[in-house]
């Protein structure tokens, strides 16, 4: 176990080994998605042998991101409803590109909708919770739901 415990920053380190499991989530909780997510799921065998028991990466504050988010929702919305051009389009595909560096997943889901998809489930099935909850709410945009 002490060359698995190796592998973890040192501010990891110093949470495990005291126990606080509090401390380790709260560090993790501040990590990219996807790093956070794999961190979890390569810690969990070592945790339960430990008796400890770690809660699953919360992900930002929901409301703040569909807030953050909704201009580009918007737009995404718009070309969905014809009412964008091909520019605009190619720049929303541009952001959504620098988006999927950051750990959002929704380049796929987009395009899908831009195709006329509309199933939440099938449209969200591979999705991380934010990203899920972001198609979820272009989805609402579409079907005319206003509010975010």
């Amino acid at each position: 176990m002490k060359k698995l415990l190796d592998l973890f920053p040192s501010d990891l380190q110093k949470a495990i080994k005291s126990r606080d499991m509090a401390k380790f989530m709260g560090i993790v909780e501040k990590m990219p998605v996807e790093e956070a997510k794999a961190l979890v799921e390569a810690f969990e065998p070592v945790a339960a042998k430990l008796g400890l028991v770690l809660e699953p990466p919360k992900g930002p504050d929901t409301e703040k991101v569909l807030r953050d988010f909704e201009p580009l929702l918007q737009a995404i919305t718009a070309i969905a409803k014809g009412k964008g051009d091909d520019n605009r389009k190619a720049q929303i595909e541009e952001g959504l590109s620098r988006l999927e560096k950051k750990g959002w997943h929704l380049s796929d889901a987009v395009r899908r909708i831009w195709n006329g998809e509309r199933d939440p489930d099938a449209l969200a099935s591979d999705l991380d919770i934010d990203s899920a909850c972001l198609v979820q709410r272009i989805l609402e945009l579409i079907d005319g739901k206003q509010e975010p």
